[in-house]
């Protein structure tokens, strides 16, 4: 079953909640996308949540988040294999 990821703002973290149970607070979009990416978890299996106590997450930011994800995963991709 793939992991899904559910993403708020908590005061100036980025907060990802993992369907597996696991949760991760980084202080940067472009953190948590190189975190995302490594765990193999694709843009389009990421949400975003907004609710009471949690800032808001601009549509800017949600485009760069996933853009960076996109842009990780193509890259990986593209990386010679080692002999």
């Amino acid at each position: 079953m793939p992991i899904t990821v559910t993403v708020t703002m908590m005061e100036s973290r980025f907060v990802a909640t993992l369907t597996d149970g696991r949760d991760f607070a980084k202080p940067s979009l472009g953190e948590l996308a190189h975190l995302l990416a490594r765990l193999g978890v694709p843009a389009a299996d990421v949400q975003f949540h907004w609710g009471a106590g949690e800032r808001m997450i601009t549509a800017g930011q949600k485009v760069a988040l996933l853009a960076e994800i996109n842009r990780l995963g193509q890259q990986k991709k593209t990386l010679p294999v080692a002999a």
